[in-house]
């Protein structure tokens, strides 16, 4: 796993200069501070997680002070934007903590999201991720997004790309673009067996 890794985070090493590591409860995430938003997060995700639902709720965003000021997002800027604030690794993927629920509402994990984009597709493979930890008892998770070229305030980039790999006995990616759309594309989901022909996909289609 720390080989799988440390490719991924080399390839986004050589693409992103300025990336800071958070250490968050629960998950693992890159912020790319020019961008101001995270552009990578890993974490595990087991049957326990998804059957253990927290009762309690996080609903507020706030900034992440671990960040240097000038690169810190804010959850005013998106105000008026018409982007959602969309969760990298997802609040409902964590809500079986508390502190981990916190985590997932910095704004060091938000990235501007269309809102039918946030609200199905991106919650369609939340659940399917969900489905796959039942499945399958526990499962390795790697999330990104990245490309664009237009931006909220705060110079915060919308990014076109998002994608999430789900490491289990198979490798099974998906690549998703940020858009109107509401159905998930058949041809996003794909399985690969070898994690580094996986990566070069991944960066190839998305045209870095």
């Amino acid at each position: 796993m720390k080989r799988i890794l440390l490719l991924l985070i080399f390839n986004f090493s050589i693409l992103f200069a300025y990336l800071i590591h958070l250490n968050n409860k629960c998950f693992q995430e890159y912020y790319e501070t020019n961008w101001r938003i995270p552009v990578l997060a890993y974490y595990y995700l087991t049957e326990k997680d998804v059957n253990s639902p927290n009762p309690i709720r996080i609903h507020y965003f706030k900034i992440d002070k671990r960040l240097p000021k000038k690169y810190i997002s804010k959850s005013s800027d998106y105000k008026n934007t018409g982007y959602d604030r969309g969760h990298l690794v997802g609040n409902d993927i964590v809500n079986y903590d508390i502190r981990c629920q916190k985590y997932s509402f910095l704004m060091s994990n938000i990235t501007p999201q269309i809102p039918t984009f946030n609200r199905s597709i991106y919650k369609k493979i939340e659940k399917f991720e969900m489905k796959l930890a039942k499945n399958y008892k526990k499962i390795f998770v790697i999330t990104g997004a990245w490309g664009g070229n237009t931006y909220i305030k705060n110079k915060i980039l919308i990014p076109r790309y998002y994608f999430k790999i789900f490491i289990t006995k198979k490798f099974i990616y998906y690549i998703i673009i940020n858009n109107k759309g509401k159905k998930l594309p058949l041809n996003t989901l794909y399985t690969y067996p070898y994690f580094r022909e996986l990566i070069n996909v991944i960066f190839q289609k998305t045209c870095l």
